[in-house]
């Protein structure tokens, strides 16, 4: 850009006819003509160009900044979302291991009796099948 598109814009001025038609074409009559005047004081003209180009160049570190900040936030909040669910998770699996443990040990407690009644038979059967479901969980 520059000085080179300057002269060359000066010394063909079709160029310019070029690149005026192509703007109204993309942005309408209005924006068209204010965005090829645009570009041709900022970025076509040799005086202007290095003072856009810096500015253009501290909106990019600007906006670089403000994603990597974005993003740090981000991260962080992810990270505090997995947390509470590693804690959701061991707070659950705490609870199955307690719930295990009952059903062992009713199940124990039933084994271990001489006699039982029908009804006992039954409950020890089911307690079994929950048991035995629980454990496939884990699996």
């Amino acid at each position: 850009m520059g000085f080179g598109k300057f002269i060359i814009k000066t010394l063909l001025p079709d160029v310019r006819a070029v690149e005026l038609i192509k703007d109204i074409a993309d942005h309408g009559i209005v924006d068209g003509i204010k965005e090829n005047r645009r570009r041709e004081i900022q970025e076509d003209n040799p005086f202007t160009a290095s003072v856009y180009k810096a500015g253009k160049l501290d909106g990019k570190k600007e906006g670089y900044v403000t994603a990597s900040a974005e993003y740090e936030k981000k991260l962080f909040e992810l990270a505090d979302r997995f947390l509470t669910q590693k804690n959701l998770f061991e707070q659950q699996r705490d609870e199955y291991k307690k719930l295990l443990d009952e059903y062992e040990k009713e199940i124990k407690r039933l084994e271990q009796k001489q006699k039982r009644t029908e009804d006992e038979n039954t409950y020890l059967q089911l307690l079994l099948q929950k048991e035995r479901a629980l454990k496939k969980i884990a699996e």
